[in-house]
């Protein structure tokens, strides 16, 4: 039996299609209630529509799930927890978005349940988040008319810092499987921020100079924050890569490969804060304390650089093996030790000398450390990585040119 996939703009490239490839049947996705008739009446052979919006197909068979009726179960769950407004969102008001929208409605009634319509693109979505923040704000629950959707609302309220579910319930329609891996991915990240916040909150009560000085010191570090990201997307998108081709050696070498050049990264910016830490923060302040804090604290931070490259890769590779938890677990271990020891080294707590600006970067330092140790550890339990197969594949040329292509984006 052999399978063909074939994706197509119009109904009539499909007729084409079939007589092309002398087809015994059709699985359609995506097409109108029309098309599908249209369809019916130029080709012989059996066709089966997958999700499709048909009022009362009459002539072929459609296999989908009851949209409304999905909307409305969520609607009434919404309702049973106590919320009263609540916000649909999608980026039109047709077809199957628009029968979730109307269930979800029916089942939230008497509550007020108001549409959002948003932009299809994600940077346009953001933007418009961004510039509509009270109407997000005025209501207690959200439901997206795709997981998609609704894991980007997420990590958007998570950076505005809106709590999910605390201050916000958020709900989405598909159970895709992107959610067992964005929601953990999009926690981790706001732990692994959380480590510059807390140092400043915790700073802010030293004085003006100190807050002033590891806020200038992060403003360079968030620097190799935004670059270590970057490579580490890369990473996951060429395991997955390699992983849906079953290449287990190029899965090995794409990790190592981005390991490297993320180690590679660390020890430029290790070597930059331990020997310029001083000219580095001039380009930020001409105030002769400001500068001293920051320089001293930016000469600390050395030390996190290395232990941050390696936790990225591991997470990224955690994440393409299925198994995004293992790094939330790590983060959120060493969030809370950073906080602990915070605590008990700026301010002297517990038998411990009070070292203020100083203490709190020796807190990042061992935080980062545990973060990236535990994750070795998981390693060793449960490891990301297929084992090698004895299989060498070829080298590919312009791989250079792929992997910027990749990368220039992302920064």
């Amino acid at each position: 039996m052999a399978e063909r996939v074939r994706i197509c703009d119009i109904a009539e490239e499909i007729v084409q299609f079939a007589s092309m490839w002398n087809m015994d049947g059709i699985v359609v996705i995506g097409f109108c209630e029309q098309d599908y008739e249209l369809l019916r009446s130029r080709m012989r052979i059996p066709f089966v529509v997958y999700d499709g919006l048909c009022r009362a197909p009459q002539r072929f068979l459609n296999l989908t799930i009851d949209n409304f009726d999905g909307g409305q179960q969520v609607g009434r769950h919404l309702r049973a927890l106590g919320h009263e407004t609540a916000l649909c969102i999608s980026d039109n008001d047709v077809g199957i978005d628009r029968e979730r929208m109307l269930g979800f409605r029916r089942g939230f009634a008497p509550g007020n349940a108001a549409p959002l319509i948003v932009p299809m693109r994600k940077a346009e979505r953001q933007a418009f988040y961004r510039q509509n923040p009270e109407t997000l704000r005025r209501a207690t629950a959200v439901f997206a008319v795709s997981d998609a959707y609704a894991v980007d609302l997420m990590g958007f309220l998570l950076e505005q810092g809106i709590r999910v579910p605390e201050d916000i319930s958020v709900a989405g329609f598909d159970d895709t499987p992107v959610c067992a891996l964005a929601i953990p991915a999009a926690l981790q990240s706001m732990m692994q921020s959380s480590f510059s916040m807390v140092d400043q909150i915790m700073i802010g009560q030293l004085g003006a100079v100190s807050v002033a000085g590891v806020g200038l010191a992060g403003k360079f570090a968030s620097i190799y924050t935004v670059v270590i990201a970057a490579i580490g997307a890369v990473a996951g998108i060429m395991i997955s890569q390699y992983l849906g081709q079953n290449a287990p050696a190029a899965v090995r070498r794409s990790f190592f490969t981005n390991l490297l050049l993320g180690a590679g990264l660390a020890g430029a910016f290790t070597a930059l804060c331990l020997l310029c830490p001083g000219a580095i923060m001039r380009a930020y302040t001409a105030d002769a304390q400001t500068l001293q804090t920051a320089a001293g604290y930016l000469r600390l931070l050395a030390g996190t650089y290395l232990p941050m490259a390696g936790a990225t890769m591991l997470a990224a590779a955690f994440r393409c093996a299925e198994k995004p938890r293992l790094p939330l677990y790590a983060g959120i271990a060493s969030a809370l030790l950073n906080t602990a020891l915070n605590d008990l080294l700026i301010f002297g707590k517990c038998g411990f000398a009070a070292m203020g600006v100083t203490g709190a970067a020796i807190a990042t330092i061992c935080s980062q450390w545990v973060n990236f140790l535990l994750m070795l550890l998981f390693c060793r339990r449960t490891p990301p990585l297929p084992a090698a197969d004895g299989r060498r594949t070829p080298p590919v040329r312009g791989r250079g040119r792929q992997y910027l292509a990749m990368l220039l984006p992302l920064l």
